[in-house]
């Protein structure tokens, strides 16, 4: 449908009127982000200090929990006085609810609170991880726990000397407790103070307690970073409904004691300010525009028409038009200029265009001259290569004891130059044809790693020596070329490994700047500094071939394959013996990359 021209000039008016709603906008925006950065800054901090300041509470119940797990009259049975031992810790310390020890089946045994009736405890969550773990376990908040009350509970495994576990001892730590030495704390405006195990389930908040203590985090809010980062600052909604302002940190300082302490506060609270300049901002840039555009309205010209046809011709070009030109038909003098330029810039396009196929056609033809030259190449020199060969020997069978010592000196040469010249051949071609694919795809380091590995293990064990690897991500190859590459690294840091010691091969990663850095280390007989960037030419080799078979050409082959995938690859030298190889591989990209 064709517009009117004054509709033209409103639509012009009112994409000129975008910078100057930018401008008007700043303002309310830059107070927005303020009041989030100050409101973040200061909950984070907040939560370190509560986090710092209560965890002596988890390093005092590991002390315990250690000391209880040296009870002699655990490992005898004496299970009375072990009982008569808890019921004293528990007198002592008034901030436990109580202490208890458990059996493997999670039966409790003995026990600082008396029990009427067996307890079990191995439905409760922290039960199997203490009994499958070393240390200290945090369990989620128990509304009730061996004691009645609210708790939090901490237990780690009693071990036999053989390392089999034989109980798990565990205290209960009052909530009630932890209240008061919480509730002391300075918040922000509409903040709320919250004590969250790992599980997302709340211990203690302030304000209102009562409506929160035991009720779980939403999973869209906190819970993922805090997991993730032990300490920071996130945004999410809060058990209420609302959006808030997090900011966590691990009491003790790690993540392991599974208890955050939270302080939160309402993001409507701290922009509502800022949103009030933002309408305000928006009326006075509604009213200039609308200002602007009655005088816009009563104005006159073609400039929309001709800007029109011009994003037109360009739309035909992008979509594969080459032929596409504006045609300018009169109007203003600017617009005639730019239609002047654009089609000389079209010209060209479709000149370098052309020129870009016919020298792609031409590359084809010749790669494809190239392929037929190679295959000639491998028939018609090999063949003589291998009559060398064998010609050689049968003179050196036929002849035997009529030639002097020199003279089968001389035919050896012979036939060891034809054997050398045979795999220079076969390597040069292998070499030749050795390219990357057109398109990489998502390939399993680790798969192929696994593949090749077990080839090599038998000739490092012979030897008395190891080989270990990291586990690889996934990265942009071809599964071939990558196994390629993995075979020729791994062989040469067994065929070059130190007659001193044993080899040691250690395949690490990480992944940096979206690429995975795979880097083989060994311990063999290395080479110096100076020859780190040599050893990728073809044919070159550091060490004399009666000693160490081979042509050169391995890492060559390497580096063209591994940049072709549009990674690299690079030789470092130890100072110590050894080398390390280093892949760069293009990792997997994401959905948002």
């Amino acid at each position: 449908m064709s517009l009117g021209l004054r509709t033209r000039v409103m639509i012009l008016i009112a994409a000129a009127m975008v910078p100057a709603a930018a401008v008007g906008l700043l303002n309310a925006s830059r107070e927005a982000r303020h009041s989030l950065h100050m409101a973040s800054e200061q909950v984070v901090a907040l939560a370190r200090q509560l986090a710092s300041d209560n965890g002596q509470m988890v390093g005092g119940t590991r002390d315990l929990l250690e000391a209880v797990a040296t009870f002699p009259s655990i490992e005898s049975g004496n299970l009375e006085h072990c009982r008569r031992v808890l019921t004293r810790m528990q007198g002592k310390l008034r901030q436990y609810a109580a202490f208890a020890v458990a059996n493997p089946a999670g039966l409790v045994i003995c026990s600082s609170q008396p029990l009427s009736d067996p307890v079990s405890v191995a439905d409760h969550p922290w039960f199997p991880r203490a009994l499958a773990g070393d240390g200290l376990t945090v369990g989620d908040v128990r509304p009730e726990g061996i004691a009645g009350t609210p708790a939090i509970h901490f237990a780690r495994a009693i071990r036999d000397p053989g390392g089999k576990p034989v109980a798990v001892a565990f205290a209960a730590y009052d909530i009630a407790h932890l209240r008061s030495t919480l509730t002391h704390a300075e918040l922000p405006a509409a903040g709320h103070l919250s004590l969250v195990d790992s599980t997302g389930r709340i211990a203690f908040r302030s304000p209102d307690p009562e409506n929160s203590v035991g009720k779980l985090l939403p999973d869209g809010g906190i819970l993922r970073p805090m997991r993730e980062e032990g300490e920071g600052v996130t945004e999410g909604m809060g058990v209420d409904g609302k959006r808030q302002i997090f900011g966590f940190s691990p009491l003790g300082g790690t993540s392991d004691t599974g208890l955050f302490a939270v302080i939160s506060v309402e993001r409507d609270e701290l922009i509502a300010s800022a949103l009030a300049t933002f309408w305000l901002s928006m009326a006075v840039v509604a009213g200039v525009g609308f200002l602007v555009g009655l005088v816009g309205w009563f104005g006159s010209g073609l400039l929309l028409r001709d800007i029109r046809r011009l994003a037109g011709t360009a739309e035909r070009l992008a979509e594969g038009d080459l032929a596409a030109r504006v045609a300018f038909d009169g109007g203003s003098r600017e617009i005639g200029e730019l239609s002047h330029t654009f089609n000389g810039m079209a010209n060209a396009l479709e000149t370098r265009t052309r020129q870009t196929e016919t020298a792609l056609a031409r590359l084809k033809r010749a790669n494809a001259d190239l392929d037929r030259f190679t295959q000639v190449a491998a028939h018609d020199l090999r063949e003589p290569i291998r009559q060398m060969v064998t010609y050689a020997q049968r003179l050196e069978r036929k002849l035997g004891d009529r030639l002097d010592g020199d003279s089968r000196e001389e035919m050896g040469f012979i036939a060891e130059s034809a054997r050398r010249l045979h795999a220079v051949f076969h390597d040069l071609l292998d070499y030749a044809q050795t390219r990357p694919p057109e398109v990489a795809v998502p390939v399993d380091a680790q798969q192929i790693l696994m593949t090749v590995v077990p080839d090599f293990l038998p000739a490092v064990a012979e030897r008395g020596g190891t080989l270990d690897s990291e586990p690889l991500p996934s990265v942009m190859a071809d599964p071939h070329g990558l196994e390629v590459v993995f075979r020729e690294v791994l062989d040469n840091a067994v065929k070059f490994h130190s007659p001193q010691r044993p080899p040691q091969i250690r395949i690490t990663t990480e992944t940096l700047a979206g690429y995975a850095m795979t880097t083989v280390a060994d311990n063999g007989i290395g080479f110096d500094a100076e020859y780190e960037e040599r050893i990728f030419n073809p044919f070159v080799r550091l060490h004399p071939m009666g000693l160490y078979p081979g042509t050169g050409i391995g890492l060559a082959k390497c580096r063209r394959i591994v940049e072709g995938w549009g990674g690299a690859i690079a030789a470092s030298a130890m100072a110590d013996g050894g080398c390390e190889i280093t892949l760069a591989l293009p990792t997997i990209p994401t959905e948002n990359t």
